[in-house]
């Protein structure tokens, strides 16, 4: 059934409001977010915005749904054409993940960081982002179970190696921002440090032959 020329329209409208609106939240935080100001900004009546959205909770969790999605795509892309043994693919996309959020580290924080302060209200949009699971984590389980059907990681869990990777990960990227903002050195040295000694507990996990 085709889309109609109103469809496409209030697709269109609900587009804008989620690219502006998730930029405003980039720039000004959820407290300092308002709907006032995201409609005057594309020049559309307050009450089109709540065709669309509950309340700016809603629209918040629409685009870390949308640009959680986009990076996952970036990332799948990335993993699916590393045809090479498990320590080099790992140590490829930890480098892939911690690159992509050191260039953007704003937006890396309300992607994966950022929460709405407590409510005891939840629209269905965020309803429906908190259900389901972490698409990111469960890509690399399959890579690290992979890995340990094809003999070559030491048979371990692979939910808790991903957990311990993810960690590692995470909190390396707080430290290169801080590095790079704060000017204590070259973030690149480090970065390169923190791979190599991923990449020596990886060396860990490996079967010997």
């Amino acid at each position: 059934m085709s889309i109609t020329p109103f469809k496409k329209q209030k697709q269109k409208e609900r587009d804008l409001i989620i690219e502006i609106g998730g930029n405003l939240f980039l720039s000004e935080g959820f407290q300092g977010f308002s709907i006032r100001h995201l409609t005057d900004k594309i020049n559309m009546p307050k009450s089109n915005f709540y065709t669309h959205f509950q309340s700016k909770r809603e629209l918040f969790y629409a685009f870390k749904r949308l640009e959680y999605q986009k990076f996952h795509e970036k990332f799948h892309s990335f993993a699916e054409s590393q045809n090479c043994a498990i320590l080099e693919k790992l140590t490829r996309l930890m480098r892939f993940y911690m690159n992509n959020a050191a260039h953007d580290f704003h937006r890396f924080q309300l992607i994966f960081a950022t929460q709405a302060p407590p409510s005891e209200k939840f629209g269905p949009i965020e309803q429906e982002f908190n259900s389901q699971p972490n698409i990111m984590i469960n890509e690399l389980v399959q890579i690290i179970q992979s890995a340990i059907d094809n003999g070559e990681i030491e048979p371990i869990n692979p939910l808790h190696c991903t957990y311990f990777l993810w960690a590692i990960m995470y909190g390396n990227i707080q430290t290169i921002d801080r590095i790079k903002t704060g000017r204590l050195g070259d973030y690149l040295d480090y970065e390169n440090f923190a791979i190599e000694e991923m990449r020596n507990y990886l060396k860990t996990l490996l079967v010997t032959r």
